[in-house]
């Protein structure tokens, strides 16, 4: 089954309307259809993928094929965005750290400084596509992340 990283529920009726697909690195093309996957069968209409500082945002266009129906409204570079920085290292544990970072930048942007804080053609797409489900939902990462401590 596909999976993501964050899902936003609507508060309302439970159901997936944002879903987030988080990678430090990699190729943003296989995450990005990792994601369209996910959304067909969960049947969310918004999504977004980030790897490294690139996101692309997704959408589903009522009136369209199903098949085709998710398209992408855009690529943004997010390297200026604050307070969301790459870490350096690897494994698994630095790859939790990036997801809880933008976990923690999603539930930000409920306030309205942080989404002031945008780029211009970040903070358009997300006013159109994600903020509304952010102001209606609850933020849950979808898998259990923990840092792994050596044992002495």
């Amino acid at each position: 089954m596909a999976e993501v990283d964050i899902i936003v529920r609507s508060k309302r009726t439970g159901r997936t309307v944002l879903a987030v697909e988080v990678k430090l690195g990699g190729q943003l093309q296989l995450a990005c259809e990792q994601l369209r996957n996910y959304m067909k069968l969960v049947g969310c209409t918004t999504g977004f993928v980030i790897v490294g500082h690139k996101l692309a945002l997704f959408a589903e266009r009522y009136g369209q094929a199903p098949s085709g129906s998710i398209e992408l409204i855009g690529e943004y570079d997010t390297s200026s965005v604050l307070s969301l920085n790459v870490p350096n290292g690897s494994g698994k544990d630095v790859g939790f750290q990036f997801e809880r970072q933008v976990q923690g930048w999603l539930e930000s942007l409920t306030d309205s400084t942080s989404v002031e804080q945008l780029p211009d053609d970040i903070k358009a797409a997300f006013r159109e596509h994600v903020l509304p489900w952010v102001e209606v939902g609850e933020i849950h990462a979808t898998g259990l992340r923990t840092q792994h401590t050596p044992r002495v």
